[in-house]
């Protein structure tokens, strides 16, 4: 007598048909991650260094500090994507009087991120990134340098309005969310607005705070050509610092651009205490050049 066997697979043709789907799955999955961007590893990947100078001058001595930031972005497919962005600092003290002067150098803290970015509409795009940084500013026991090291950080983050200024955040641990919404109504102009919010927990001696908090938000307009750009952004950080836990500046660029690298120049001028040239602030400016690379 033969049986027939609709609607009941041997335990082979079972095997055969998982193995059929999982082959398929695993092809979908490799075509979607390969195929959906054909660029190559280093045409996926930018770079960007910004260097920056600012400093102090009183009767006892002056302390000049250049800073920089590196910046490693990588794209995969879909529009996500990882990086990191990286401070540092090189800075000379020089006493007023015949004293030898005295150079010192530190790592900020890597801002290691995974992001996204694509178009969320005609002509507007959006990147959301979020991630931690690793505390690798950490203050010396030596009392001397460790007020170098402090002071260099600080005007670091100063010299940029304390935007992101977690980066600059000796023997702290942060975590950080940052987006960014740009629309271009016009191809020679465009608007957007940064905006970020961050909390750090310190790790170390040397501080008495356990801790700080991050809101900052920034609109810019710019205007574009051919070859170059130039732009404003207006930045308000908010911290929970007393006295003054707002610090308002402007920044202000050109850059040159081409189909694979850009050059960057800005002034950026804190407008209100605790860091500005208003009221009983600081006066804090600073000069900024950026190289940007992407293959």
């Amino acid at each position: 007598m033969r049986h027939h066997r609709s609607g009941v697979r041997s335990s082979g043709e079972q095997r055969a048909l998982r193995f059929s789907v999982c082959a398929s799955l695993l092809w979908i999955a490799h075509t979607s991650v390969v195929h959906a961007d054909d660029r190559t590893f280093f045409e996926r990947t930018r770079g960007r260094l910004e260097l920056a100078l600012s400093g102090r001058s009183d009767i006892v001595s002056s302390l000049w500090v250049t800073s920089g930031v590196l910046s490693v972005d990588h794209a995969f497919s879909h529009g996500y994507g990882i990086g990191f962005d990286w401070s540092f600092f090189v800075a000379r003290e020089a006493p007023m009087n015949e004293a030898p002067g005295r150079w010192a150098t530190g790592p900020g803290n890597p801002w290691l991120k995974v992001g996204w970015q694509g178009a969320i509409g005609p002509s507007t795009s959006l990147s959301v990134d979020a991630g931690a940084t690793i505390p690798a500013a950490w203050l010396p026991r030596d009392a001397t340098r460790r007020v170098v090291l402090r002071d260099s950080y600080a005007f670091g983050a100063a010299t940029r309005g304390l935007w992101n200024a977690w980066l600059w955040a000796p023997q702290q641990i942060a975590f950080a969310v940052a987006a960014k919404l740009v629309h271009e109504p016009a191809a020679f102009w465009r608007v957007g607005v940064d905006a970020a919010f961050a909390g750090s927990l310190s790790m170390g001696q040397f501080t008495r705070d356990a801790g700080a908090l991050y809101a900052q938000l920034a609109p810019l307009i710019e205007l574009r050509g051919q070859l170059l750009a130039a732009g404003l952004r207006v930045q308000a950080v908010l911290t929970d610092a007393a006295p003054d836990p707002l610090q308002l500046s402007a920044l202000t660029y050109v850059r040159f651009e081409r189909p694979h690298w850009q050059l960057e120049a800005a002034g950026l001028c804190n407008l209100d205490p605790p860091l500005g040239v208003l009221g009983s602030g600081l006066s804090v400016c600073g000069a900024l050049l950026s190289l940007g690379v992407q293959p």
